[in-house]
């Protein structure tokens, strides 16, 4: 083992989802917590090619590494986002998925292979997991894997069944999101005293009431509320029971707007569904923005919704970081009861729950809201405390790196 930089524990961090740029759409919670971990460790990520991304770069004073899974590099489209939504949209993307297991497993096995590894932390169980679950076995790495939901919601036959289980059995620790996954992850015969919940974090200095913008709001609807959807536009999200709901929501609150903020395989025929149900200049899509851009969103607007369904392949959300970021901006939230919604909305307290795939039952929830200022407003302080008790980035980081800590201590 070659000698350990400023006497710190070396970090390796194998994830599918990272921004590619500053200013890039893709989810940040990844990077979130390994730029925080800093602050303990000595962290280099390892993440997937992406065509315009460099493949080795500092970012602070984190050290990002990209490994290339296709040829030529614009095919490289599996890791964009989110990897099975995109297999649902293009089966051909299945033909990269041995690439991307095999590239991120011979890239991890160079640099532990070095000597440059003292903890590994997977997220995802699959491939990340079993990537790790190997590296650990061979070399005598001490492994955290995170799940975060498709890897176990969905893949619950076959071939990929069997390899989840295994990297989440091989794994010293498994941190779950959240107490749905928690259940997920003891059935699969991991036991108790290796798990623990540890949810994504949330910026609370960048989310916040005070990013409210009224130059955006009056941009986004000047004369009436506006209902905000922020996610991918896939199948999960259910940004299409949001839509439906908006006949039902605009007999008592005419000048009321959906704003929808995402991108994914499910514009288009989102967009046609709006147009069916002649809602034009009611729903709004603004296609993903930028990261930066989105406390202001949220700041700005009367409440969120997020509709998530699970589907048929088990699929579902399994935290749901943008209720948190809505929660910690001011914004109340009206969302499903599937997966962990529930382990950040308090209904009645921190926001509503509905049924899934009902949009009766969400158009009556928003118009209760819209028409009650005192319960949103008893909701919002509610949630600002709620997200800065139990979600606040820097308290999330700090239990991620006290596990690590005790992980190398054994």
């Amino acid at each position: 083992m070659t000698p350990r930089p400023n006497g710190r524990a070396r970090l390796l961090v194998l994830t599918s989802t990272f921004p590619r740029w500053p200013g890039d759409a893709c989810p940040r919670f990844v990077a979130e917590l390994c730029d925080g971990l800093t602050a303990r460790f000595d962290v280099t990520v390892l993440a997937p090619a992406s065509k315009g991304a460099a493949s080795v770069e500092q970012w602070s004073d984190l050290t990002v590494r990209r490994y290339r899974y296709s040829w030529p590099d614009g095919s490289q489209r599996l890791a964009d986002g989110a990897i099975l939504p995109n297999i649902k949209g293009n089966r051909l993307l299945y033909g990269l998925v041995p690439g991307l297991v095999l590239g991120q497993l011979w890239a991890a096995w160079r640099l532990a292979r070095e000597g440059a590894v003292d903890l590994i932390h997977a997220h995802w169980a699959l491939p990340q997991g079993w990537v790790a679950g190997l590296l650990g076995t061979h070399f005598g790495i001490p492994v955290l894997t995170t799940t975060h939901g498709a890897d176990l919601y969905a893949l619950r036959r076959g071939l990929a069944h069997k390899a989840k289980r295994w990297a989440l059995r091989a794994s010293d620790r498994v941190a779950p999101v959240s107490s749905s996954l928690e259940r997920e992850v003891l059935a699969l015969g991991v036991p108790q005293e290796r798990v623990r919940v540890l949810p994504m974090g949330v910026d609370t200095t960048a989310f916040r009431p005070e990013a409210a913008s009224s130059d955006l709001r009056r941009e986004l609807n000047p004369d009436g509320p506006v209902v905000l959807f922020v996610g991918r536009l896939v199948e999960k999200k259910g940004a299409r029971y949001a839509i439906e709901a908006m006949p039902a929501l605009l007999r008592t609150h005419p000048d009321a707007k959906l704003v929808i903020i995402g991108d994914g395989p499910e514009r288009s025929s989102l967009e046609a569904l709006a147009r069916r149900l002649s809602l034009d200049g009611r729903v709004a899509f603004t296609g993903a923005l930028p990261n930066e851009e989105l406390p202001a969103y949220l700041a700005s607007a009367d409440v969120l919704v997020g509709p998530s369904v699970v589907e048929s392949n088990g699929d579902t959300e399994s935290f749901g970081v943008v209720f948190a970021e809505a929660m910690a901006s001011g914004c109340p939230v009206v969302a499903t009861d599937v997966g962990g919604i529930a382990d950040l909305v308090v209904h009645g307290e921190t926001g509503v729950l509905v049924p899934q795939r009902n949009a009766g039952a969400i158009a009556d929830a928003l118009g209760r809201l819209l028409n009650h200022e005192d319960e949103r407003e008893r909701m919002r302080e509610r949630g600002i405390a709620w997200v800065r008790e139990r979600f606040e980035l820097s308290k999330t980081t700090a239990r991620y790196a006290d596990l690590m800590e005790e992980m190398l201590a054994v």
